[in-house]
């Protein structure tokens, strides 16, 4: 029995080394795979610009979430996008006189100031 136990105990560690190169060697075959290949990763072609947190629609969206982090959130948001979030400003508005969050009263309120403040700027600069 002990000679069954001991060869058993030789093929393991052959057979743990081979499933290790085995797995050094994946990155080396998708590369194989990949060379020439022209699709860019999905990270890679992501414009930052187009993010969810730049477009004033979804976080005019936000707005009326009801989730309170989510509405203080998107207030915030549109507050630090200024003059183009103007779109936003009836909405902030009534969030600032009405929702039931205290906090998110007051970045409603703080965000309707930055955009009329960013808007009467951009209104005085032409």
């Amino acid at each position: 029995m002990r000679s069954s136990n001991s060869a058993a105990a030789q093929d393991g560690p052959s057979r743990l080394r081979r499933s290790v190169l085995a797995v050094a060697r994946l990155p080396l075959l998708a590369a194989a795979v990949c060379v020439g290949c022209q699709r860019q990763s999905p990270v890679g072609s992501t414009d930052p610009a187009k993010a969810p947190w730049f477009d004033p629609k979804v976080q005019i969206e936000g707005l009326s979430d009801a989730d309170m982090r989510l509405r203080a959130a998107s207030a915030i948001n549109l507050g630090n996008m200024g003059a183009k979030a103007s779109e936003a400003l009836p909405m902030l508005e009534k969030l600032a006189a009405s929702d039931p969050e205290p906090k998110v009263r007051e970045k409603a309120r703080e965000a309707a100031e930055k955009v009329r403040a960013a808007m009467g700027g951009a209104a005085a600069s032409r």
